[in-house]
């Protein structure tokens, strides 16, 4: 595609040889794979080296003063366990990520939902749970930090216990 087009990589493979190698390429050992029931299983389990090296990447830049939490989709039309499909949203099918941005545009932290299952419950809620879980990794000898985000993330208890932890809040509240 003219829009995607790189010409050091066009020129140097056909679109065979690049779909050979994405059909082979792999970050984890298949035979290693936990078993669906185990509490070990891990959906992303056959991407997770690269995931936790580029988490890895956003966690060592340099925190701005003002940040958003939010949900973001990858969209895509591949088949796999994490694929969400949200009808309200411009790309309906798609990975969802929850992240926590920076005004400059940057990723500081993110983490990919894989399903209610996966999700830990307590008395926040899922989405109180995802800020708190994004928020853990801001460095604690800075203050200061303001943090946006919208009303599904948002609940009294949560912004009581953000203000323990001196971070500063601007959300909707239902």
């Amino acid at each position: 595609s003219p829009s995607t087009f790189i010409p050091r990589i066009a020129n140097s493979m056909t679109i065979n040889r690049f779909d050979e190698i994405k059909r082979f390429l792999h970050f984890n050992d298949n035979a290693l794979l936990p078993n669906h029931e185990s509490p070990h299983y891990d959906k992303l389990y056959k991407a997770r080296p690269l995931l936790d090296y580029i988490r890895k990447v956003c966690l060592s830049l340099r925190n701005t003063e003002h940040q958003a939490i939010d949900e973001q989709m990858i969209p895509t039309k591949s088949r796999n366990p994490v694929r969400q499909y949200l009808p309200n949203k411009p790309s309906k099918w798609g990975i969802k990520v929850w992240a926590r941005c920076g005004v400059n545009g940057l990723l500081f932290d993110f983490e990919i939902y894989t399903g209610k299952a996966n999700a830990h419950h307590s008395a926040f809620g899922i989405g109180g749970d995802v800020v708190l879980k994004l928020c853990n990794t801001l460095p604690t000898s800075a203050t200061n930090y303001k943090l946006y985000f919208d009303n599904y993330f948002s609940s009294i208890p949560l912004l009581i216990q953000l203000r323990q932890l001196n971070l500063w809040t601007v959300c909707t509240i239902r």
